[in-house]
C-alpha cells in the first residue's frame, strides 16, 4: 500500500500552483493533463459514503473511471472499474478494464441495467466489494500531474470539480457548479509535503482527508433545498431492474 496526502486550497490560485509545480517538478510522462470522469457506486443507504463521513479506519470506494481531453469533448476508449480501499492513511487500489468505452458510458442513462451490472466484473476478477451497489453520479474535473524529482512522489492538482450527471432514482438533480475548492494530492511513501514543494504552501494549503465524492454528494443535496439530508431520497427498491 502507498500513502495519499491531500491539501485543499482556493481555486483562484490553481493556475499559479500548476505553474509553480511545472517549474520545480517533471510533468507526468504519460498523462500530464486530462479531464477525469468518475462514476461512483454506493449502496442505497450510502454505506460507502458514511465510511468516509465517519472517518472509519477501513474505507471502500467503487467507481468507473475514464479520461478525456482537457475542457474538450473527446474521450478515451479505456474505462476502468476500480475498487479503492483505505486502511488508515495507506491505500490499495484494484482495477479492471471494462468492455465498453468512455463515450458509451457517458451516453448511457445511470439507471440502465448495463451500468448497474458493471461492479460484477470485480467479482469475476476475485476482488471483494460490498453489495448491492448502484450508480450514484458522475464527477468530472481537470487534473494536472507531476513527478517530484527528489522523491519520485506523484503529485496531482484537481480543479473544476463538479457533477454533470446524476442517477435520478437516488439523487433529484445534478449541479454543474464547481466545488469552491481545488485539491493537491501527493501519492507515494511520503507522509509530508515533499521539500521541493514547500514554496507551494504560500498559497494557504489546508491538509485534510478530503473526499470529492462526499463533498459533491453533500453539495447536491444542499442545492435541492430539501431538509432532512439524503435519506429522504433513498428509493424503496433499486431501479436497476428497469430499462
Amino acid at each position: 500500500m502507498s500513502n495519499e496526502i491531500k491539501y485543499t486550497f482556493a481555486p483562484a490560485f490553481a493556475r499559479a500552483v500548476v505553474d509553480l509545480l511545472g517549474a520545480v517538478c517533471r510533468p507526468d510522462p504519460a498523462f500530464p493533463a486530462a479531464d477525469v470522469f468518475s462514476l461512483y457506486y454506493d449502496t442505497p443507504a450510502r454505506d460507502l459514503l458514511e465510511e468516509k463521513r465517519n472517518s472509519d479506519y477501513l474505507k471502500t470506494k467503487i467507481r468507473c473511471r475514464w479520461y478525456g481531453a482537457v475542457r474538450g469533448t473527446a474521450m478515451e476508449r479505456a474505462v476502468f472499474l476500480e475498487a479503492k480501499r483505505k486502511e488508515g492513511a495507506a491505500r490499495d487500489k484494484a482495477r479492471v478494464l471494462l468492455p465498453l468505452d468512455g463515450a458509451t458510458l457517458w451516453n448511457t442513462p445511470l439507471t440502465s441495467p448495463l451500468l448497474c451490472r458493471l461492479p460484477e466484473h470485480l467479482a469475476e476478477a476475485g476482488i471483494p466489494f460490498p453489495r448491492p451497489v448502484f450508480p450514484m453520479f458522475i464527477l468530472r474535473y481537470t487534473r494536472h500531474r507531476f513527478i517530484d524529482p527528489a522523491t519520485g512522489a506523484r503529485i496531482a492538482v484537481d480543479t473544476g470539480i463538479h457533477v454533470p450527471r446524476t442517477n435520478p432514482a437516488f439523487i433529484a438533480r445534478h449541479n454543474p457548479t464547481p466545488l469552491p475548492v481545488a485539491v493537491l494530492e501527493v501519492k507515494g511513501t511520503l507522509r509530508e509535503l515533499p521539500r521541493s514543494l514547500h514554496a507551494v504552501s504560500t498559497f494557504h494549503f489546508r491538509r485534510e482527508t478530503f473526499s470529492k465524492y462526499l463533498a459533491c454528494h453533500d453539495m447536491l443535496f444542499c442545492s435541492t433545498g430539501i431538509p432532512g439530508g439524503y435519506t429522504c431520497f433513498a428509493p424503496a427498491a433499486p431501479p436497476c431492474g428497469q430499462t
